[in-house]
C-alpha cells in the first residue's frame, strides 16, 4: 500500500521563519499555555523531516509505514486577512524539495488571492475559486489551461 499525504499550512498561524522547526511526533497544535506554537515555516521543515526520516529502513518514529509520504502542500483555512503572498518562502522551500503546491484561493477571498496562488505560490491546483468569475481576465487564463 502506499499513502500520499498532502500537509496543509494553516494560514490564520504565524509564516514564522525558515528557522522554526517543529516536533514531527507532536500531536498537538497548542502549548500548555493554550498558544499556538505551529507556523508555517515549522510544518514546511518538519515535511521535509518526515520524508527524509520514512525513507529510512524501519519507517517513521511513530511507527507508521514508511509507504506514507508527504507529496504536496496545501494552503488551508480563513482567507481574508491572510494572503497566498505571504506564505512564498515555505512554499518555494517545499516545491525545492520536490512537493507539489495548491492552495484554497477565491472562496471568501478576492480573485487577487486566486493570482497569488497561482503567481507567487506556484500551484498547481486552486481548491475553490468560486470567486473567479468576478475577473474577466482570471476566466481566460483558467479556460486556456
Amino acid at each position: 500500500m502506499n499513502i500520499q499525504l498532502i500537509m496543509s499550512i494553516l494560514r490564520d498561524h504565524k509564516v514564522g521563519t525558515s528557522s522554526d522547526l517543529g516536533d514531527i511526533t507532536s500531536t498537538t497544535y497548542t502549548d500548555d499555555s493554550g498558544n499556538n506554537p505551529v507556523t508555517a515555516w515549522s510544518v514546511a521543515n518538519c515535511t521535509v523531516a518526515w520524508n527524509k526520516l520514512t525513507s529510512l529502513p524501519g519507517g517513521s518514529p511513530t511507527g507508521q509505514p514508511s509507504q506514507w509520504k508527504i507529496v504536496g502542500v496545501g494552503l488551508d483555512n480563513d482567507e481574508i486577512g491572510f494572503p497566498p503572498g505571504l506564505f512564498t518562502g515555505p512554499y518555494e522551500f517545499l516545491r525545492n524539495q520536490g512537493l507539489f503546491c495548491v492552495a484554497h484561493a477565491g472562496e471568501e477571498g478576492p480573485p487577487a488571492y486566486i493570482w497569488e496562488s497561482i503567481n507567487k505560490l506556484k500551484v498547481v491546483r486552486v481548491d475553490h475559486g468560486v470567486r473567479s468569475i468576478e475577473d474577466p481576465n482570471l476566466m481566460a487564463f483558467m479556460q486556456s489551461k
